[in-house]
């Protein structure tokens, strides 16, 4: 017999045997023997996978026919498109608004992947992965991590883990990543606002004061191109042009280690490289600047050099080349680094520190107007007004500046 009325439901009598109606659609009516006290309950079946409902009736978790139709259905489409056991769709419901810590990195990496470039949202990943959720788990609650629950202490502890005594700008760069994880959580409703246990006071508590990129001074350059010169490591030459071409227009490591010949371009009467704004290393936010290339002009000593990797790289799509890695199509962004590290300048000076030279020594050696310098080095313009109109290159005047300051590197020992 099929039940499709209360007035059927209620007509039911208990025997001695447990009695099963069906429902329509899976759902079945459950009557207890006398001997159960002949409760009446329903049962739901997908692929042969039951659950229990509830009881037949009003009040708390009981359900009349009607609601037990419309329950049941909501339970089976959700077992069959998630293809999971029905019972599974109530712990569903309890979890629905008890979200982990995992949940909330899930949702940041989800964001950063729109809106930054693949390198950045690879590095933030690894950061979360191998960093972060490595010391807090993922299904660690929300609530239990809030700053009043003593989500603060927990997360000073895990930062000074990360920082072991030293690794201070990793500590940075991970405090800044878990700021963010919820800050979007807390954007979501996830957490209640003023509760991000990574937020950093007035005080700038917990995070270990920022170590700048190691750096020389003006009268350091000598013997910092004296050991080039000398490369006493026997660094292959690819390397040594790279390094001396990152002097020349201190570029960034990542970006004059992709270097193309096709970039070469004549702009405005100025010969130079065009890079794209989506080159990494340029540091171009996407969406935002990925529009903006970067322009290096051309010279004479900067194309002497080309002259000799034309001739000793040869026809290739890169300025330098791979010769021996294989994970990149051109020479490593690393090599710079590894042979300054190589030739004595290790925890003396870095790849990135020589940016602070060439701005120092461009401002007090060459009087170079600070604004020149800023562009030559990729920097973009600040401010909403400044962004919205101001499309100035200035190639004559960077080009001049270069030049003195290829002439100032050549004075100072720079062999090309």
């Amino acid at each position: 017999m099929g039940i499709t009325t209360e007035k059927q439901i209620k007509s039911l009598v208990p025997s001695d045997k447990k009695q099963s109606f069906g429902c329509g659609d899976g759902l079945r009516l459950k009557v207890e023997s006398i001997k159960r006290h002949g409760g009446k309950y329903f049962e739901g079946e997908v692929n042969r996978q039951y659950i229990h409902l509830g009881s037949y009736g009003i009040g708390v978790k009981k359900y009349s026919l009607k609601e037990a139709k419309n329950e049941w259905s909501r339970i089976k489409e959700w077992s069959i498109k998630n293809e999971k056991h029905p019972k599974f769709y109530k712990e569903k419901e309890q979890r629905k608004n008890v979200y982990s810590f995992g949940d909330a990195v899930n949702l940041f990496l989800r964001e950063k992947e729109k809106t930054t470039k693949q390198t950045t949202y690879k590095d933030y990943k690894n950061k979360c992965h191998f960093q972060l959720l490595a010391l807090i788990d993922k299904d660690s609650s929300l609530k239990g991590l809030e700053w009043e629950s003593g989500g603060r202490i927990k997360i000073k502890k895990v930062l000074e883990t990360i920082a072991d005594g030293s690794k201070y700008e990793l500590q940075r760069r991970c405090q800044n990543i878990l700021k963010q994880v919820f800050d979007y959580a807390i954007d979501e409703g996830w957490m209640p606002r003023g509760q991000n246990p990574a937020q950093r006071d007035k005080k700038g508590s917990f995070i270990h004061k920022t170590n700048h990129h190691k750096s020389i001074k003006w009268d350091q350059v000598p013997s910092l191109l004296h050991a080039i010169n000398l490369n006493k490591c026997n660094t292959e030459r690819n390397t040594i042009l790279c390094t001396k071409l990152m002097l020349m227009t201190s570029l960034r490591a990542g970006a004059v280690s992709r270097l193309e010949w096709e970039w070469i371009k004549e702009i405005n009467g100025v010969r130079c490289f065009v890079i794209p704004a989506t080159t990494s290393g340029l540091k171009r936010r996407k969406g935002k600047s990925d529009d903006k290339d970067h322009h290096v002009p051309i010279t004479a000593e900067i194309q002497k050099l080309l002259e000799l990797c034309k001739e000793l790289n040869g026809n290739k799509k890169y300025v330098f080349p791979a010769w021996r890695t294989r994970k990149y199509p051109h020479i490593n962004p690393e090599a710079p680094n590894k042979f300054l590290q190589n030739i004595g300048f290790r925890d003396v000076l870095v790849a990135h520190g020589w940016r602070s030279v060439f701005t120092t020594a461009g401002k007090e050696q060459l009087k170079v107007p600070l604004e020149i310098i800023k562009l030559q080095m990729g920097h973009l313009p600040k401010g909403k007004v400044d962004k919205a109109y101001d499309q100035s290159l200035m190639l004559d005047e960077r080009k001049d500046f270069l030049q003195k300051w290829c002439n100032a590197l050549v004075e100072q020992g720079l062999q090309v």
